[in-house]
């Protein structure tokens, strides 16, 4: 739900507009796929599951990248709680 509120605060634009879109989609979709993992009936089932999971969340802080870098957004700080930093 932190990402859907985060999309709110961004700049009106069309670039804005298509990276909002994408953003949701892969948020909720990292969610929606955990749940399903948590539910799987075999092993198989759930690792399947958890690879979409990892791809998802992958995806959506690639979204969370482009806001940064395009600048479309002045909520830096509230941003910066959404990105997942990886050490390295």
């Amino acid at each position: 739900m932190e990402v859907i509120r985060f999309c709110e605060t961004l700049k009106n634009c069309k670039a804005s507009s298509v990276v909002t879109y994408q953003l949701i989609k892969s948020a909720t979709s990292t969610g929606a796929n955990y749940r399903a993992a948590c539910r799987a009936r075999s092993q198989s089932e759930f690792y399947s599951k958890i690879c979409t999971v990892v791809e998802e969340t992958d995806e959506t802080e690639y979204w969370l990248e482009i806001i940064n870098d395009a600048y479309l957004t002045n909520h830096k700080k509230e941003l910066a709680s959404l990105i997942i930093y990886k050490k390295r």
